[in-house]
């Protein structure tokens, strides 16, 4: 039974760090807030003033102003996951005082198909210190559904020129993702002490992607990454075996819990589930774990239309071509055809960019559509 709340006091704001069985842990703005990082750039969202969170990624902007639904004051806070422990607080490498607010949705998201997704930023009523009832979904950046993670800035695409090798296709494939979803891809090629992965890193620097080599054994490039990431919400991708938990675990050893530890507030141990999560880690960086995700969903990806607009290496020649509606494929006088004749543009993304169209063409106008409110 849904609480009373009428005479709910206005609380802070703040994001979902994590959620599970029907539970959702919402962080307050104002502890966010206290230690929120300086971003240069509109992807992370935070304003230069130090104290407020803007509506573009991990919070929200203003300070504290009071939403209503039906008459009650509501917070504005974010959602996490939660395991079938308690919880009180968030894990020991978040470095923040204060309680995490447990929280239930109201029944009618589940009527609208419209379920709270780590990451979220949320309304929420107050019914007793510590505990809540989730009002309002605000509005998203984006959302993903494998895994449940919605305004995430960043993606950080792991690659590896070692064994295993990386397909550059699997990466751009996920760069069009990111893209379509209005992230920042980042490359991240691990294992670079076995494999310098000098054609990897120049595919993706020349296609205009922040590319950065990395060590999980040396500590190579690290501070780089986390450099990369700061003042952001990212998620983690890449194929099996590039290394993504060793990174994750260099970039904060509390990052993952040793096995068979287990956290007492968060009742989090190994990951035996497969929940999603937020971390905050050193420098202001906020990281997605996603257990048992090496890749993000793509099933549904764009129109053959737009797929070039998702390719920044095309962008120069855009519109440029003898014919307006060019698909660079075979059309005489493509500017994309000649960039690639002359190698402006890699032979593998756009090998990448063709099979991605030859896909896009066997796919239904409503099957690249949004399947998410």
């Amino acid at each position: 039974m849904e609480g009373d709340f009428g005479n709910a006091p206005p609380l802070a704001e703040g994001i979902i760090f994590k959620a599970m069985s029907g539970f959702y842990y919402v962080e307050p703005a104002a502890r966010m807030a206290a230690n929120a990082p300086q971003r240069a750039d509109d992807g992370a969202g935070l304003t230069d003033s130090g104290s407020g969170l803007t509506d573009g990624g991990v919070g929200f902007a203003g300070g504290g102003a009071d939403l209503t639904d039906g008459g009650a004051d509501l917070t504005a806070g974010s959602v996490g996951l939660a395991d079938d422990g308690g919880v009180g607080t968030m894990g020991a490498n978040t470095g923040m005082p204060g309680e995490i607010v447990e929280c239930r949705a109201r029944g009618r998201f589940r009527l609208e198909s419209n379920s709270p997704y780590v990451g979220d930023r949320v309304a929420y009523a107050p019914t007793e210190p510590g505990k809540g009832y989730i009002m309002e979904i605000l509005p998203r950046k984006n959302i993903f559904s494998r895994p449940p993670v919605t305004n995430v800035d960043i993606m950080v695409i792991v690659a590896s020129a070692a064994i295993p090798v990386t397909d550059p296709y699997l990466i751009d494939r996920m760069t069009v993702s990111a893209i379509k979803n209005g992230c920042e891809a980042v490359i991240c090629i691990n294992k670079c002490d076995l494999d310098p992965a000098k054609r990897l890193f120049d595919i993706y620097s020349a296609a205009g992607f922040r590319t950065v080599r990395t060590s999980a054994e040396t500590g190579e490039g690290v501070n780089e990454l986390l450099e990369a990431i700061k003042g952001a919400v990212s998620v983690f991708t890449g194929n099996s075996g590039v290394g993504k938990s060793s990174i994750l675990n260099i970039l904060d050893p509390n990052f993952h819990i040793k096995t068979g530890d287990v956290s007492y507030k968060l009742g989090r141990g190994r990951h035996t589930t497969r929940h999603v999560e937020l971390f905050k880690l050193p420098g202001g960086a906020i990281v997605a774990d996603t257990p048992g995700f090496s890749a993000f969903d793509t099933d549904r990806l764009s129109q053959k239309e737009e797929l070039q607009c998702l390719f920044p290496d095309f962008e120069q020649y855009i519109g440029d071509c003898r014919f307006p509606d060019c698909a660079h494929v075979k059309e005489p006088g493509c500017l994309v055809l000649e960039a690639l004749a002359s190698g402006d543009i890699q032979e593998t993304r756009y090998g990448s960019y063709l099979k991605l169209y030859e896909q896009a063409k066997e796919m239904k106008s409503w099957e690249t559509g949004a399947r998410h409110h």
